[in-house]
């Protein structure tokens, strides 16, 4: 999908996040608001993903039946998830999103039109299921590590000291630009050339392998025949 995506022009690459480190889950219902800013290195902002857990009703092991019963109780009840750019915090994005849609604990992914002078700017999200009680609630992923250190979160509009939610965001790219920002980085950074040159090396002798496998095996079938 990838190089689906390169050939045709265009390919989303991701930036900054938090999501690796962590796994306390808190609850989001009812009035409870959860936010997290963060910086963008470059342009075109265009997805921010979020990390969901699945409602309480859906936790265990369920028959079809219960499990049917739960998925009717959450029907129209939605995840809200606002993307504001900053200090001015206009409105980039808005969705809402079905909470009986999260169904395993995971990234879920909001795309938008790409915001062109993202680059070097803040942003800010927030989430809210104001539709959901205590006992259906989703959760997100909160981290107990400071891993990244260019925002925070936040728990009804209060900055949480040392803790982010589980994120991700990405900016849309062209194949030319992937390419020369690999090609730049190839160029100054000697750890990402090693593993470049690694990782290239390794394709190289598994496709070596696999023409040689084939060789072998129509060699054989030839002998035999």
């Amino acid at each position: 999908m990838f190089f689906v995506t390169l050939i045709s022009g265009c390919v989303q690459v991701p930036i900054t996040g938090q999501w690796d480190y962590g796994v306390r889950q808190v609850p989001l219902y009812g009035d409870r608001r959860f936010g997290q800013d963060f910086y963008v290195t470059d342009r075109n902002l265009t997805r921010v993903d979020i990390f969901f857990y699945p409602s309480k009703l859906l936790e265990g092991k369920m028959k079809d039946r219960e499990r049917r019963e739960a998925m009717g109780n959450l029907k129209g009840k939605n995840i809200i998830v606002k993307i504001y750019s900053l200090p001015d915090r206009l409105k980039v994005a808005q969705f809402k999103f079905p909470s009986r849609a999260v169904r395993e604990s995971k990234m879920y992914a909001f795309v938008f039109d790409p915001v062109a002078d993202s680059k070097r700017q803040r942003f800010y999200f927030d989430v809210e299921a104001p539709g959901l009680t205590a006992g259906q609630a989703v959760s997100v992923r909160l981290t107990g590590i400071d891993r990244y250190k260019d925002g925070q979160a936040y728990i009804n509009n209060v900055a949480q000291k040392d803790a982010d939610l589980g994120f991700q965001t990405f900016i849309d790219m062209t194949a030319s630009q992937l390419f020369h920002s690999i090609f730049a980085r190839l160029t100054t950074d000697i750890n990402f050339l090693i593993f470049w040159i690694a990782l290239v090396f390794l394709v190289f002798v598994g496709v070596v392998n696999a023409w040689w496998q084939t060789l072998r095996k129509t060699s054989s079938e030839e002998i035999n025949a």
